[in-house]
């Protein structure tokens, strides 16, 4: 009876000490996959109610697009390495808290990343290919949506077919000829 009443105790403290730290791998893993291209649309599609057939299609487009993605963000990550991924997180962080938006809080944090010219100019390239990626895969995902199901998640459609841009019909009208040249 002394060794049952002894094997179950110490059966109990096995389970005791495994369990948080089978928690705790479970937390990384939960962490690492909740970034993925996939898995943020995932998210932000839950609200849509989509079809099966609709699921299906944009299942597709991530698989599709996915390892681009990853690839490319990838790239960017190499460049500025682990520590000024931390600063720029840091910084992303404090320059908002400043209310900082767009192009002045893109600044602030290029500043606090602290790379020269040549890393600069690349970090920025790689940055804009990734987020062409992401342009090119949402457009892909939102195209299978409705309207109502687009409206639902807050995606916002323009009225009126495809308009240019402001400047966009500057640039393409000919240009008037000056009255010194006739």
């Amino acid at each position: 009876m002394y060794r049952v009443i002894q094997s179950l105790a110490v059966l109990a403290l096995i389970v005791v000490i495994a369990a948080p730290v089978s928690a705790a791998d479970d937390k990384k893993k939960k962490k690492r996959s909740r970034n993925t291209a996939a898995a943020q649309i995932k998210k932000r599609l839950a609200k849509a109610e989509l079809t099966e057939e609709q699921q299906k299609k944009v299942d597709e487009i991530v698989a599709k697009h996915s390892p681009k993605l990853q690839e490319a963000n990838k790239v960017v990550a190499d460049l500025i390495g682990p520590d000024a991924r931390k600063k720029r997180a840091a910084a992303q962080k404090s320059a908002r808290e400043a209310g900082k938006k767009g192009k002045e809080l893109q600044a602030a944090v290029l500043a606090a990343l602290g790379l020269d010219d040549e890393k600069l100019a690349a970090y920025k390239k790689a940055q804009a290919a990734a987020g062409q990626l992401r342009a090119t895969l949402n457009k892909e995902v939102n195209a299978v949506l409705t309207a109502e199901q687009r409206e639902k998640i807050g995606i916002k459609t323009r009225k009126g077919g495809d308009k240019k841009k402001k400047g966009a019909a500057k640039k393409d009208a000919p240009k008037k000829k000056k009255a010194a040249d006739k």
